[in-house]
Formats: C-alpha cells, structure tokens, sequence
C-alpha cells in the first residue's frame, strides 16, 4: 500500500533549501535582517540558481538565517555579478571577502561567519589552507591582537612569522594582504583596504559570463610565480579591457575544465587563451611561443578579437627546414592526407613525455622498412599542434591512426597493439588499402638497437642512485 502511494506523490517545487527560502525586498528584507543577528542574503539578478548554498544551509541550519533578494536594491552592497551573497550581523554589512559560489568554499564562508572573527594560524599547514582558499584575507603576522583599525565583523587572521618559512616567504612583523586572484601576499602600508582587490580576477568566486570573454595564460601547476611575466602581462591588459573581458591565471581545477573544453590540454606553454565565457567549448583563440610575452602583439591580438577580426582559433607549427622530415601540422592536415595519393599513418607525440622519442625512432625505422610503399608517414606534435577536430582529444600518448586512401570522411583506424617494430610495421599493411605485404627485415637487431638508446641500463641507475 505504501508503495502505491508514494506513486501519486507529487512534488510541488524543487528539491533543496535553497528553493525554499524566503524572496524579500524593501522593508521586508529590513525587518529581517534587523531581527537575526546573522543572515545572508543572495540577491539575483534573474533567476540564478543558489543550489550550491544547500550544503551550508543544511550544516548551518538556525545558526545562519539564509533569504534572497532583488539585484535592484543591491547597488549598495558591491554587487557587479549575480548571484551575489552577502553576510549582515545585527543589520549592518559584514565586510568579509566576497563569497564563492561552490558548495564547500560557500559552506566555509559561511561557517567563518559564526566563528570568532580573530583566526589564529598555528601551523604551516593551516597557512596553507588559507592559501588554498578564494578571495582576499588580511593577516597579521606576530601580532597579538587585531588592528583597532579593524572593525568587529571583520575576519582578520593571526599568524607566526615562522609559519611563512616552509612556503620560502620572509615575513616580518606586519599586517599583510594575500589575494587567491593573482596569488600575492603583500605588505600594507596605511589602508588595507585599497590592497585586497585586483584587476585580475579569481573565477572561484567571479562570475565569468557577467563578461562577453575570459583569457589568460595557462601556468604550470598549482605552486605558481605570480611576480611573473605573464601575470604582469594579465595586470597590463586588465586596466586596458576589463570592461569585456575576465583575465585569470589558468592553473589548477579550473585550467582543467577549460584544457578539456578548449581541447589544448596537450599544448605545451607558454600559451595565452582567450575564451567566449558564455560557450567554453566554442571558438577560442590562442598565442602560442615566445608572440605570447609581447604586450604590443597580445594588444592587437585581443583588439582583432573583439572587432572580430582573429582568424587565430587554431593552434599550428610552422614547418621549417629545422622541422622532423615526417613532421606534419594541423592547419591543412586534412587536405594534405586526403591528397597523398596514399594511405596515411599518422604518429601522435607530445613533448611532455620524454618517451616519445623512442616510439618517433621506431615510426622512423618503420617508414624506412616500408619505403617504397603507398604508406606515408606523418608524425604531427600536439605540444605544437591542435588535435585535429575529428578526432578526441589523447587520454595518453603516443597515439598511431591510419586514414586509408580515398575515405577521408571515414573515422581512421586506431592502432591498439604492442609498441614494437613488428606490430607497427604488421598494422600499417595489415590495414592497407593497396593490399601490400611486409618485406623482410630484422626485428629483433632494431628492437635491441632503439632499447639500447633509450632503455637504461639497470647497473647505471644503482649507480646514479648510490651517488
């Protein structure tokens, strides 16, 4: 029976509590955040979702009072994007750093909120947390009590000098500002206040479509050198466009998801990218090489992006007569190997693997075997290159296709066997569209010659290891 009445259960409105709050406005938002002492209130826009609240509004639930509000009557409160949450106490602002818009970073923010505003840091680890966190925080560094500059409903945090030593970071005693947005931790001299922004911007905690672009360089790694070139650069270019387009550093969480929507995760840097923020996985267009470190080539290039003038949506090498003599690009590769006259093997390499050297030198003897043939070879570098678009992006390299002859709307056939002469040399005539057989030639003799270039000989690591 209860089963056959759960099925005409019918649920009214969405599942979570952040569907369920309270919208005020005017005085009714007055009245409310005048009689808790606590309260966040989203103002929106639109009807922007707040789902990523639900967690801290669950793990908070009667410490925090949570409502929504209009963006109309947020002009007050520094609200430039939507949704925009901000923290009162007793019906005034509290002026901490600017909310992010994820479920744990939020849950956080939420729960510093209801916590004794002083934070004392005691180890290096916890240091390191508040560099893991979005936005800006103010630290004093061996300090035994807050500025009286300070207000009440500020967060202010208290650390040891010594706590600093481990990051390679000689602090003295001081008040400091540290901004997740260009990862820099700075001395403050007068007002803080005039430290914690930046025109660069965090995307953690910024709403990036609020800005028909978003662009940046591609770093590294998380442990990032923020006084470099490139951030400079970003700095540069931020006072000049940031009506239009979002600058960041792109490294981390959110360089993944925009490698894998722009399909450049095997680009090697320095690369500069610019995005449309509404369509990640549209056109983009990018600098990569040394072109990316000039300010007078970026500005034009930026400029003809806007203007719509950028044909620069496809990253490819230039082949010169230093390049790999099997070396291909991506800008043509389709009409050059549906052009050939012959079935096309194509050897997939990135630079960021050091072993692609020996598969290059195994392509190379397999093209030598096979001379003669209507096979050509090609090894195209994705450090370089785009991926063609036809294809999905590597999960590993190298990689080995074969487009046949004449069937250039036909997916190519992926090499699956073992990486050796033999299976190389059986895949490209095995699959042949010309019915080819293999010549003669002695594996065993190529196989032992590339191992020993490339393989290392066990007693000369005990050695180096010994060392």
């Amino acid at each position: 029976m209860l089963v056959l009445l759960l099925g005409f259960f019918h649920v009214k409105h969405e599942l979570g509590l952040s569907n369920s709050i309270p919208v005020l406005k005017d005085d009714e938002l007055e009245i409310k955040i005048q009689s808790h002492q606590k309260t966040v209130v989203f103002f929106l826009n639109n009807s922007e979702s707040i789902d990523f609240a639900n967690f801290a509004m669950f793990r908070l639930n009667g410490t925090l009072s949570f409502v929504k509000s209009y963006s109309s009557i947020s002009s007050n409160f520094d609200c430039n994007d939507f949704p925009c949450p901000v923290a009162f106490q007793n019906g005034r602002i509290v002026n901490t750093v600017k909310a992010p818009l994820a479920p744990v970073p939020f849950s956080t923010w939420c729960y510093e909120l209801v916590i004794n505003n002083n934070v004392h840091i005691n180890t290096p680890e916890e240091l390191r947390l508040l560099f893991n966190k979005h936005g800006s925080f103010v630290i004093g560094v061996d300090m035994k009590k807050r500025p009286t500059t300070m207000k009440d409903s500020e967060m202010f945090y208290i650390a040891s000098s010594s706590c600093f030593v481990p990051f390679n970071l000689n602090v003295s005693a001081g008040i400091y500002v540290f901004r997740s947005a260009d990862r820099q931790i700075v001395r403050v001299s007068g007002d803080y206040r005039k430290y914690t922004k930046t025109m660069i911007v965090d995307p953690v905690i910024t709403n990036i479509s609020s800005r028909p672009y978003v662009a940046g360089f591609f770093l590294e790694g998380n442990n990032v050198d923020m006084n470099s070139e490139e951030i400079q650069l970003l700095n540069k270019l931020a006072h000049k466009y940031s009506e239009k387009i979002h600058f960041v550093p792109f490294y981390g969480g959110f360089a993944s998801i925009l490698a894998d929507a722009g399909r450049i995760g095997w680009l090697e840097t320095p690369l500069f990218v610019v995005f449309q923020s509404n369509n990640l996985k549209g056109q983009r267009w990018a600098i990569q090489g040394q072109k990316a470190h000039n300010f007078e080539f970026l500005d034009l290039f930026i400029e003809e992006v806007l203007t719509g003038n950028n044909n620069n949506s496809v990253v490819s090498s230039q082949i010169t007569q230093d390049s790999h003599p099997l070396a291909i690009e991506t800008q043509g590769f389709f009409e050059k190997i549906n052009n050939d006259g012959k079935d096309s093997i194509v050897l997939i390499v990135s630079k960021r693997f050091s072993q692609c050297n020996m598969y290059i030198s195994l392509f190379e003897e397999a093209n030598r075997i096979l001379e003669g043939y209507k096979i050509q070879f090609y090894i195209l570098n994705v450090s370089e290159n785009d991926v063609p678009q036809t294809l999905s992006i590597p999960s590993k390299m190298p990689m080995l296709y074969l487009w046949l002859h004449g069937k250039d709307i036909e997916l190519p056939i992926e090499f699956t066997g073992e990486v050796t002469i033999a299976d190389i040399v059986e895949f490209s005539v095995e699959h042949s569209s010309f019915n080819n057989t293999a010549p003669e030639y002695d594996s065993d003799s190529i196989m032992a010659r590339i191992a020993e270039q490339y393989i290392p000989n066990i007693n000369d690591l005990l050695i180096n290891d010994e060392l």
